[in-house]
């Protein structure tokens, strides 16, 4: 009787499956830019493990609407999974997994799990041997001129792992002068480091670090830098970066800087001044309220 329920409930589930990828079909013929029909049918087909329909799917979908930020990290997401199902052991699998890799920062440089991948693909290498080959395939994807500011940004994130700090920032540079979208790339993964399980300050800090001397006005850039600071307890250094930043927030974003700005100017010792941004971020809490 159980193997009986369980089976029916199987039944109905294809049954259901079924019908929701005739209903989003449908919708699409409709409305080809019903975005979220689009994507529904794209989980619906990745569950079938019908890869190549997603990929065009999403192609066609982003050749529509190439600004859309759901299907961007649609299609970002779909490339880090492409690249977590290479076969490590296969030949060129390093190079087909780094090119997937920088397409989904590519698409979307706000995709945190692009650089959470990008930071476990050397360190997961199981030999020695691998690890090598890991590292002639960025040297020599750089010399044949194959997508250089990913295979630079790469190698850069391997140096770290390898303790050669300078040999890092030397590749991170590189990585930005070639292709400005690396500072974002830089920018998230400083993030990332940053707020991780095990934060690693001291890395995170040495890329915003670079991101900021790329692209000083940036205030995504300033944020994560400051935020690094805060957690450095270098509280003069993070001041001017916020407040520089505080004029263009709006809601929860300017809410969240009162509120870091009041925590750094108790730590400055400046109490009062304190006191009007923790003022400040309950006023923007009770705005948002009133909305």
């Amino acid at each position: 009787i159980g193997l009986t329920k369980q089976l029916g409930r199987q039944t109905d589930s294809d049954r259901a499956m079924q019908n929701a990828e005739s209903h989003a079909r449908k919708s699409i013929r409709t409305d080809p830019n019903d975005v979220g029909e689009r994507l529904r049918l794209a989980a619906i087909m990745t569950e079938k493990e019908e890869t190549e329909a997603v990929r065009r799917l999403l192609i066609d979908g982003l050749r529509r609407q190439p600004n859309e930020p759901k299907l961007k990290r649609a299609a970002s997401d779909f490339a880090l999974l492409q690249a977590q199902d290479l076969d490590a052991d296969q030949s060129e699998a390093t190079s087909r997994r780094l090119q997937l890799l920088h397409e989904a920062a590519t698409l979307d440089p706000n995709n945190s799990r692009v650089y959470l991948s990008l930071q476990g693909f050397y360190s997961q290498s199981r030999s020695q041997e691998q690890k090598v080959a890991y590292r002639e395939a960025l040297e020599t994807m750089i010399t044949s001129g194959q997508d250089v500011a990913a295979a630079h940004f790469a190698l850069g994130n391997l140096k770290f792992l390898e303790g050669d700090t300078s040999g890092a920032v030397f590749h991170f540079e590189t990585a930005i002068e070639i292709n400005p979208l690396a500072v974002a790339i830089a920018n998230n993964l400083a993030w990332v480091l940053c707020h991780g399980e095990e934060p690693d300050l001291d890395r995170a800090s040495q890329l915003a670090e670079i991101a900021f001397d790329k692209a000083p006005k940036n205030s995504s850039v300033m944020d994560t830098l400051a935020e690094i600071r805060i957690k450095q307890e270098r509280f003069r250094e993070a001041l001017p970066l916020l407040e520089k930043i505080l004029s263009l927030a709006q809601g929860d974003k300017r809410r969240e800087l009162h509120e870091k700005l009041a925590n750094i100017y108790g730590n400055l010792g400046q109490p009062e001044i304190a006191k009007r941004h923790q003022s400040a971020a309950a006023a923007v809490e009770s705005l948002d309220l009133d909305r």
